[in-house]
């Protein structure tokens, strides 16, 4: 058995374009901010959470 779950792979991604890497953080935590709703607004809040 394992510690990495298959599913977890999906959390790796090679970026190499600053902008590109901002873009996936932010996604993700769009992502998960639907699963659990804070009250952060602008981005610049939320690159303060990261």
């Amino acid at each position: 058995m394992g510690l990495i779950n298959p599913t977890d792979m999906d959390l790796m991604q090679v970026i190499d374009d600053t902008d590109q890497v901002l873009d996936a953080v932010l996604k993700f935590y769009e992502d998960h901010e639907e699963a659990e709703p804070q009250q952060i607004k602008s981005n610049e809040d939320r690159m303060f959470y990261l």
